[in-house]
């Protein structure tokens, strides 16, 4: 048994002083480093830029604001009054406090979270995609 390893070492020795080291052609490392670069801008591609809200939400947003001030300016404070909400927040109040709330405050609150449910839905659809 001590032949055949020995001879199988001889072999091993041999083939190992004739063969010699190839080397690679020119082309060769910028063809494995474009793969390379390829693979990893794959991985890591970044999403694209796009806004938060879109030109539709712009344009809700716009006819929203000029809704709110034609319709200020349409109608005079004899003929509408904010009283359906008034007379619900006229006063917050507490066991031992009592705030008065004007009805500016009022409408800035309303158009706070109107503005603040809008945010959420378009986050959580933008989460969703």
């Amino acid at each position: 048994m001590n032949t055949v390893d020995n001879q199988k070492e001889d072999f091993v020795k041999q083939a190992l002083k004739t063969a010699y080291v190839e080397d690679p052609g020119d082309s060769f490392v910028p063809n494995v480093m474009g793969k390379v670069f390829e693979l990893a801008s794959e991985k890591n591609k970044l999403p694209v830029a796009e806004p938060i809200v879109s030109k539709r939400g712009w344009f809700l947003a716009a006819f929203f604001v000029i809704s709110v001030f034609s319709f200020s300016f349409y109608f005079n404070s004899n003929t509408f009054s904010f009283s359906i909400f008034y007379d619900y927040f006229e006063k917050i109040s507490f066991p031992h406090l009592s705030i008065p709330v004007s009805g500016i405050f009022l409408i800035g609150l309303l158009a706070f979270v109107f503005y603040f449910i809008i945010q959420i839905l378009f986050i959580t659809r933008r989460i969703n995609t």
